[in-house]
């Protein structure tokens, strides 16, 4: 049975998230040819996993047994002043894909947001993930204009969906 926890920021997550950018990354590369060195993104993800604490952050993860098989994190984007949330990393691994994992870890971060008291979460997708965008439209998310303050280079945003959703 497949159980979804909340917790503290900490590099337990790791290896899911290089898992994540290792398959992520590969696919930026063959669509864009753009190399981006999954280790530096890692590094950075690391040393960011604080905007994913309480009260303003959550991080999520699904748990078979003892087996980290997910995460997902949602943090506040600063300069809404508390309005907005960001959606990062959601990720099944393989494996476990076809099981309403994401559906699940994706609920917990929204149910997350709306008792934070935001008023709407956001989230940026790589345009070949197909099956994520339409996991977000069921959960009822629409596209959008890329946000002001995103950290995706003006030079990528073309390769990127931009979604948001009210909580």
């Amino acid at each position: 049975m497949i159980a979804i926890d909340r917790i503290d920021p900490s590099d337990i997550v790791a290896p899911l998230l290089r898992e994540y950018l290792a398959w992520h990354l590969a696919d930026v590369e063959s669509v864009t040819g753009i190399r981006i060195s999954a280790a530096d993104e890692l590094a950075a993800d690391l040393a960011t996993l604080g905007q994913f604490a309480p009260p303003s952050g959550g991080l999520f993860v699904a748990r078979d047994g003892d087996r980290l098989v997910g995460c997902v994190g949602l943090r506040a984007v600063a300069a809404s002043a508390g309005e907005a949330a960001e959606l990062k990393r959601l990720y099944v691994r393989p494996e476990t894909r076809g099981q309403a994992v994401a559906r699940r870890l994706l609920a917990a971060a929204l149910t997350f947001a709306r008792e934070a008291k935001f008023r709407t979460v956001r989230l940026d997708s790589f345009v070949t993930m197909t099956a994520a965008q339409s996991l977000y439209r069921a959960m009822g998310f629409r596209a959008v204009v890329p946000f002001e303050d995103t950290s995706i280079p003006d030079s990528h945003r073309k390769h990127f969906v931009f979604m948001e959703r009210a909580v």
